[in-house]
């Protein structure tokens, strides 16, 4: 299945990698580049998850119920979570004060901790999974 994950770009800069990239165009680009594995990584959490678009953001789904999303700005790029306040985070990345959502802030240049992020993907799936069933 073909992600329709995208950078947000103006129409005149053409496709990622076109040679009239502008130096802004190219530091928007890097948010996207920092939120699409982890995507990948929801797309990836079993047989069932299906990508919707939410909100204008890729949004991953058991059936019809989103568990994540992504979305890139110029600044950063964020791994949402849908119901994020029941998941468990030890290491306290999930930032937020809604009711439901969480997210973690991903910045160019700035570490990741990948072991903790994929743990809460697959917990935030987990969930969803389960209350569907």
């Amino acid at each position: 299945m073909e992600s329709g994950f995208s950078p947000k770009r103006s129409r005149e800069i053409g496709p990622v990698g076109s040679a009239e990239l502008s130096s802004q165009a190219r530091l928007s680009v890097r948010p996207a580049t920092l939120a699409r594995p982890w995507f990948e990584r929801m797309r990836a959490c079993g047989p069932d998850p299906r990508e919707r678009p939410r909100d204008g953001h890729p949004t991953a789904c058991v059936d019809d119920t989103a568990f994540g999303y992504v979305d890139a700005s110029n600044a950063r790029a964020n791994v949402g979570v849908f119901h994020g306040v029941a998941v468990h985070d030890p290491s306290g990345l999930l930032d937020g004060a809604g009711k439901r959502m969480r997210n973690v802030k991903l910045r160019w240049g700035q570490p990741t901790n990948d072991e903790a992020l994929g743990d809460l993907i697959k917990a935030a799936y987990r969930n969803s999974a389960m209350n569907i069933r």
